[in-house]
């Protein structure tokens, strides 16, 4: 019964430390990211869940920065381990729950309306940089009634939505109360590789509920 209970103790034990080798992977994936993150730990070390016995669960945390303000972050993880007829580890790999934390997300291209080709080898009509939208979305809101002499739009942020379409937020300036309101505006080029003015621009404002 002893040499049972010594050998089970073993085996778990090796169970445990294959688990935690497999969250430290994805640990040092984290702090690879110098200058963001600041320094991963394993926070909860992996414990059984799910029928199998073969799947476990854990949580990753660290510290990133972001203009001179730390936070601390965390995110589960899963581990599966496959186990031969030996009870011998064959494979351990740990695994993000739901999506990628955001140190590791791929960095969004830096091109909007994608619908935007090449029409001819001297007139390339390539996609919009986000300064570039940044930019006609300041011109498009200065062309909203009262609004000519509204200032830049602070915490703007792109995305793609379809191949002629972005949306846009950010916190824009309302000239005849001089505060900032937090907007949100589909633009759509109705023709992406025409003239990004007048009646080839869609300027829609999103009101979600």
């Amino acid at each position: 019964m002893r040499n049972f209970i010594l050998i089970s103790t073993i085996l778990i034990t090796g169970w445990v430390q294959a688990q935690t080798a497999a969250m430290q992977a994805l640990v040092d994936d984290l702090n690879e990211k110098t200058g963001v993150v600041l320094e991963a730990w394993i926070e909860d070390a992996p414990v059984s869940m799910g029928r199998a016995g073969t799947l476990y669960a854990g949580r990753i945390a660290w510290v990133e920065a972001n203009n001179n303000i730390v936070s601390q972050k965390g995110h589960e993880v899963i581990v599966k381990v496959v186990i031969d007829e030996n009870q011998q580890i064959t494979s351990e790999t740990a695994y993000w729950v739901n999506t990628l934390p955001e140190p590791l997300k791929p960095v969004a291209a830096d091109a909007f309306i994608l619908g935007r080709t090449a029409a001819a080898a001297n007139n390339p009509k390539r996609p919009f940089t986000a300064a570039e939208v940044e930019s006609f979305a300041n011109t498009q809101w200065r062309a909203t009634a009262g609004n000519t002499a509204a200032l830049a739009i602070k915490d703007f942020k792109v995305e793609n939505f379809d191949s002629n379409t972005v949306r846009i937020s950010g916190l824009f300036h309302d000239v005849a109360t001089n505060t900032r309101q937090r907007h949100a505006f589909f633009v759509t080029l109705v023709d992406p590789n025409a003239a990004a003015t007048g009646a080839n621009v869609k300027f829609e404002r999103i009101v979600e509920q």
